[in-house]
């Protein structure tokens, strides 16, 4: 379904809990949001969680002139487009659940200037160096999946791809060439022990409790945010 300019009229414009303005366009079963530059520029958070979007494309510059924060959990994307570019305000980008399965060179330019990007949910998330190479190709990121970005791993992701972001090197074309295809049922890499106690903390809460942390983690907008929550859960305080 195409975004139509009536929906964008019509569709709810909220402050979030840090006080941001919010283009709510969730679950509206959208895979074309090319006429989103019909909406006001205003808004400093689009979320478009729920729907029907294959792919991270282009964003009209004009009308996200004031974007922060982008949610798009739940969706379909597999790939981001070569052409879409952060309009330079944009700072976070929630990818949870979606089929992003392969890492792109565009990654580079397209998460430029991305403090937090969740991939949750994601094949990608079981590639090989995942987290590492992720770091290596955004070094802006201070959390990544929920997970502040710790100095020992941008400095194990510098000694793994080098200190430059050079792409033509035999360890970066390597990575280039992994993929899973979406809905992969490879077995998940190893978990830390923190992210052990995680996944046992979650796993005991019921289903209405599981969904309420869930649109937690799809509506978070800061790094503040994101670190409250996954101490929440290390702590069993959810």
């Amino acid at each position: 379904m195409i975004l139509t300019t009536r929906q964008i009229q019509d569709a709810p414009l909220v402050l979030n809990p840090e006080r941001k303005l919010t283009l709510v366009l969730r679950n509206l079963r959208l895979s074309d949001i090319t006429n989103i530059a019909a909406a006001s520029t205003k808004y400093q958070v689009l979320d478009l969680s729920g729907n029907e979007l294959v792919t991270l494309a282009r964003l009209p510059p004009d009308s996200v002139a004031q974007l922060e924060v982008l949610l798009l959990a739940n969706n379909n994307i597999t790939y981001v487009e070569e052409e879409f570019r952060n309009p330079g305000s944009l700072r976070s980008i929630s990818l949870m659940n979606n089929n992003i399965h392969r890492f792109q060179p565009s990654f580079i330019r397209s998460f430029e200037k991305i403090e937090s990007l969740v991939l949750v949910g994601n094949p990608i998330t079981k590639l090989r160096d995942y987290r590492l190479f992720m770091i290596w190709l955004a070094p802006s990121l201070r959390a990544l999946d929920l997970q502040k970005v710790s100095r020992s791993e941008r400095q194990a992701a510098s000694r793994k791809f080098g200190e430059e972001r050079v792409l033509a090197s035999g360890a970066v074309q390597e990575m280039f060439k992994l993929d899973i295809e979406p809905k992969s049922t490879e077995k998940s890499v190893a978990l830390s022990s923190s992210d052990k106690q995680a996944h046992a903390v979650v796993n005991k809460l019921s289903e209405t409790d599981k969904q309420q942390l869930l649109r937690k983690l799809e509506n978070a907008s800061s790094i503040e945010e994101i670190e409250q929550i996954e101490n929440m859960i290390r702590s069993g305080r959810v």
